[in-house]
C-alpha cells in the first residue's frame, strides 16, 4: 500500500466501483463503512472483495469466498467481513478456520467450483465434465484431505487396465490440474497428492481426419483468409508430404506436365531423393500458383531468412478454431493421407512409396515400384478427399496479395 491510501478510501457502492479505472498493477481500495473490507482491481479489470487483518506483525489479505465482483455485492461483502471481524475479536483467526474447513470439502464440491470457473475461463470445460463423470465420479464424496498418493496411483493404474492408457492419463491430468487450482484458489493447507505421479506409458498415437470430420476441416482450410496458407495445408493433405518439404518446395523440382514433384535428397529425411506423383487436385493448385507467382524460386516464397514459408502454426491454429477441432497437428495431415490411401484399398507398399517411407528395412520393397501405380493411388485418395466438400468446389484462383501479407 502506498502513500496515497486516503485517495483509495470511500463508501463502496455499485456506482462508485463501476467507475473505478483499470490500473497498471493490482490496486486495493478500502471501504469506509466496514473496517477490514477491501476491493482489489487487477490490470485485466477483475474485481474481488478481500478481508484485511493484522497477522504476525503485518497486514494480511484474504479473498472472500465467492468474493468476485459483481457476483458478490458491496452489501454482501460488508456482511461477510462483519462476521469475520466478530470471530477475529474472540482471538480466532477466521481465515485459518475457513481454510481448514475448506480442506474438508469433497472432490465433487471442488469439481463443481472448477466447472464454474471453467465456464468463464476454459474452453474445454465440457470435456473436463465428461472425463470427471466417466472416471472420477465414484470419488465424488471423498474429502480432499483424505486423498492420498497411494490411492490415486492405484486408481490410475486400475483405470488404465479398465479403460485404456490414454483415458487413464487424461483422467489423472484432470485430477492433478483440479487439485492444483482448488488448493491455490482457496488457499488450502494441503499438498497435491496427484503431483509427481507418472503417466502410464503410451504408445505413439497417429491421429487422422476421418470422413465425418473431413468436410469441416476442408471448409476451414479453404475459407482461410490467406490463400498461401490455404494452398500449403491442402498440399500437405493431398500429397502426404512432410510439412518441411512442402514449405521448401521449389518450382525447379516440380514437373507439371509430367505430374511429378522430386524432393531433393538434401531436403528429405532419408537424404535420398524421392518422387511424389501429383494428383489432379494438386496440379490445379500448383498451376494456379504458377500463374500468379511466375513459376520461379519457391512455391511458397517469403521474406524470411530462408526465402520460403517458415512457420505456419498461427494459421493452423486459426484453421482448427474455425473447424472446431483440437489437438490436431500439421503433421497429422500426413497421417491422414496415409489413412485415406489405406481406406481406398491401396496396398501398404504403394502407401509407403507415395509417402516416401524409404527406410532401409523397407526400401527394397519400394525400389521396383513405378511412378504410375503410385500416381493412381494418390489420384484416388486426392479425389476422395476433395469429394467430401459440400458443395463440391473448384480451386479458386489466387487474389492479388502484397508480399508482406502472405504469411500472416
Amino acid at each position: 500500500m502506498n502513500a496515497n491510501i486516503d485517495n483509495r478510501k470511500f463508501s463502496f457502492s455499485k456506482e462508485r466501483i463501476d467507475r473505478l479505472p483499470i490500473p497498471d498493477r493490482r490496486t486495493y481500495y478500502f471501504d469506509t463503512k466496514v473496517p477490514g473490507l477491501a476491493l482489489s482491481i487487477t490490470p485485466t479489470g477483475r474485481k474481488s472483495f478481500y478481508f484485511i487483518r493484522w497477522l504476525n506483525g503485518k497486514t494480511a489479505f484474504a479473498k472472500l469466498e465467492n468474493g468476485g465482483y459483481p457476483a458478490m455485492t458491496p452489501e454482501q461483502a460488508r456482511a461477510a467481513v462483519t462476521r469475520l471481524n466478530g470471530e477475529a475479536a474472540t482471538g480466532i483467526d477466521p481465515v485459518e478456520v475457513r481454510r481448514e474447513q475448506r480442506a474438508e470439502m469433497t472432490l465433487l464440491e471442488a469439481f463443481e467450483r472448477w466447472i464454474e470457473h471453467g465456464k468463464q475461463h476454459k474452453r474445454s470445460w465440457e470435456q473436463d465434465q465428461a472425463t470427471y463423470r466417466r472416471y472420477l465420479e465414484g470419488w465424488g464424496n471423498r474429502k480432499l484431505s483424505r486423498l492420498t498418493r497411494r490411492a490415486i496411483t492405484d486408481w490410475h493404474r486400475a483405470t488404465g487396465e479398465r479403460h485404456g492408457l490414454y483415458a487413464a492419463n487424461a483422467a489423472l491430468r484432470l485430477l492433478r490440474a483440479l487439485l492444483n487450482w482448488i488448493i491455490r484458489a482457496y488457499d488450502l493447507k494441503l499438498g497435491n497428492p496427484a503431483a509427481g505421479i507418472p503417466l502410464l506409458p503410451e504408445q505413439k498415437r497417429e491421429t487422422w481426419i476421418d470422413p465425418a470430420t473431413m468436410p469441416r476441416l476442408l471448409a476451414a482450410i479453404e475459407g482461410d483468409q490467406n490463400p498461401d496458407m490455404r494452398d500449403f495445408f491442402l498440399l500437405c493433405l493431398l500429397t502426404g508430404a512432410r510439412r518441411g518439404n512442402v514449405q521448401a518446395m521449389r518450382w525447379a523440382d516440380v514437373d507439371l506436365s509430367g505430374g511429378c514433384w522430386t524432393v531433393p535428397g538434401s531436403e528429405h529425411k532419408t537424404k535420398r531423393p524421392i518422387t511424389i506423383p501429383l494428383s489432379t487436385p494438386v496440379l490445379a493448385i500448383l498451376q494456379a500458383r504458377q500463374a500468379f507467382h511466375g513459376g520461379k524460386g519457391y512455391v511458397f516464397p517469403s521474406s524470411s531468412a530462408s526465402g520460403h514459408l517458415e512457420e505456419p502454426k498461427a494459421a493452423w491454429k486459426r484453421v482448427l478454431t474455425r473447424a472446431g477441432l483440437e489437438g490436431l497437428r500439421i503433421h497429422d495431415l500426413r497421417h491422414t493421407a496415409a489413412s485415406w490411401l489405406a481406406n481406398q484399398g491401396v496396398p501398404l507398399t504403394l502407401i509407403g512409396a507415395a509417402l516416401g517411407h524409404t527406410q532401409t528395412s523397407t526400401t527394397s520393397r519400394y525400389a521396383h515400384l513405378a511412378v504410375d501405380p503410385v500416381r493412381q493411388a494418390l489420384e484416388r485418395s486426392g479425389n476422395a478427399i476433395m469429394a467430401t466438400r459440400n458443395p463440391p468446389a473448384e480451386v479458386i484462383p489466387l487474389p492479388p496479395t502484397s508480399r508482406n501479407d502472405r504469411h500472416r
